[in-house]
C-alpha cells in the first residue's frame, strides 16, 4: 500500500545555492526571473508483509513499514540533514507510534558527515519492522475476529481483514519543515498457528 506526498517549491528555495544573487552582483544585465519548480520531492509510506504470522501466541513475522522520499527535481538537493520520521498506526482506538531516525536508512551513504545529498531521481528510504503492539501494550492481533482453517498440513486460525489507519510526517533537511504524509488505510490479515486461542468469539 502506498501514500504519495508532493513537496512544494520552498524546498528548492531553501536548499539551492544563491547563485543568481552572486551573479547579479557582478553582471550589468538584468537576469531573467527565476521559476522555481512546483514539485521538488515526492514522499510516501509503503507497507510490506501485510500477512502477519502468529505462532504460540507470539508475533513471528510482522512485516515492514517504509518511509521514502524521491528527488524529482533536475538538480542535486544537498543540505545539513535532520532525518526524522514519525508514524501513527491506529486500529479500534489503539495507537502505535513509530519513530524513524538516520539509523533506519536503507542506504546510509546518502549522508556524509552531517550533509544529506539526493541526486536527481534518487530515492531515500527508511524501514522499520514493527511488533503490532500499541503504545499501551495492546496486541493488534487480539482485537480481531478469527475463523478456523483446517488443511491437510496444519490447522490454523485466520483473522478477518484488519484495516489499519497510518499517518505521519517526514523531515529530511534542517532548514525545511517536515512533510506531512496523508493518512492511508492498509489491510492486514493475521494467521495464528500452534496452540493459539482466539480472543472472544470466532467463526
Amino acid at each position: 500500500m502506498l501514500a504519495v506526498h508532493t513537496f512544494a517549491a520552498n524546498v528548492c528555495r531553501a536548499l539551492l545555492p544563491p547563485a543568481f544573487a552572486l551573479m547579479a552582483a557582478h553582471c550589468d544585465e538584468a537576469l531573467p526571473p527565476r521559476n522555481d519548480p512546483a514539485v521538488v520531492l515526492v514522499s510516501g509510506i509503503r507497507c510490506s508483509g501485510t500477512d502477519v504470522i502468529i505462532r504460540n501466541n507470539m508475533l513471528s513475522s510482522g512485516g515492514n513499514i517504509i518511509l521514502w522520499a524521491t528527488n524529482v527535481y533536475d538538480d542535486v538537493l544537498s543540505e545539513q540533514e535532520r532525518l526524522t520520521g514519525t508514524l501513527h498506526i491506529e486500529f479500534k482506538g489503539a495507537v502505535a507510534t513509530l519513530h524513524y531516525t538516520e539509523s533506519d536508512l536503507l542506504a546510509p551513504s546518502t549522508i556524509y558527515g552531517s550533509t544529506l545529498t539526493l541526486l536527481p531521481h534518487d530515492t531515500l528510504s527508511m524501514v522499520q519492522q514493527w511488533v503490532h503492539m500499541s503504545d499501551d501494550d495492546k496486541t493488534f492481533w487480539t482485537m480481531v475476529t478469527y475463523h478456523k482453517v483446517v488443511s491437510d498440513k496444519e490447522t490454523y486460525f485466520q483473522s478477518d481483514t484488519a484495516w489499519l489507519d497510518i499517518s505521519g510526517s517526514l523531515q529530511l533537511f534542517s532548514r525545511v519543515q517536515p512533510m506531512k504524509l496523508p493518512s492511508i488505510r492498509v489491510p492486514f490479515v493475521y494467521y495464528a498457528y500452534g496452540g493459539f486461542t482466539p480472543p472472544g468469539p470466532s467463526r
